[in-house]
C-alpha cells in the first residue's frame, strides 16, 4: 500500500505549511475544512512523497514518520538526513540518523531511519521510518535489503 499525503501550501509563496497523512481523512474537503481557520490563502495537493521542503525540519519529518510505518521520501531528504549527523548505524544504503528522536514505552531509543529500495538501479526508491534499531533491522530483513 502506498502512503499518500495531503500537502498544505501557502497560495502566494507555495511553501509547505503542513503535511497530513491521507489515511487520517475521508477526503480532501475534510483537510480544507480543518485548515479553514488559516488567515493566509492556501491550497491542498496530494503527493506520494514527503516533499523536499521538509529538508532541515526535523520536527516536520518527525510528524510525517510518527506512525512507525515506512514512508516514501525524496532522494534529497535521504541525503540531507544522512549528512546531518554521523549515522548511529548503517548498512547497504540504510542508516539510522545519529541521534534518537525519542524513546519507546520500553525505554529503547527511537530513530529516524532511512533506506533505499532497488539500490543502484534506475528504479531507486527512498524511504523513511521511525523505529528502534532492532525494529529497523527487522524491517530491512523483511524487505530483503540486509
Amino acid at each position: 500500500m502506498k502512503n499518500l499525503y495531503y500537502i498544505i501550501r501557502d497560495e502566494a509563496t507555495k511553501k509547505v505549511m503542513s503535511v497530513e497523512s491521507i489515511k487520517d481523512y475521508d477526503n480532501m474537503k475534510q483537510v480544507m475544512d480543518e485548515y479553514n481557520h488559516l488567515t493566509e490563502p492556501f491550497y491542498v495537493e496530494e503527493s506520494e512523497l514527503i516533499p523536499d521542503e521538509l529538508m532541515g525540519s526535523r520536527y516536520l519529518i518527525f510528524e510525517v514518520l510518527e506512525g512507525g510505518s515506512p514512508h516514501r521520501c525524496t532522494e534529497n531528504i535521504y541525503w540531507e538526513q544522512l549528512e546531518c549527523l554521523p549515522p548511529e548505524w548503517s548498512s547497504k544504503g540504510a542508516f539510522a540518523v545519529g541521534e534518537p528522536t525519542s524513546h519507546n514505552q520500553d525505554g529503547e531509543e527511537v530513530y529516524h531511519c532511512f533506506y533505499v529500495k532497488n539500490n543502484n538501479t534506475d528504479n531507486e526508491e527512498f524511504w523513511g521510518i521511525r523505529a528502534t534499531l532492532k525494529e529497523f533491522k527487522a524491517h530491512l530483513t523483511e524487505e530483503g535489503i540486509i
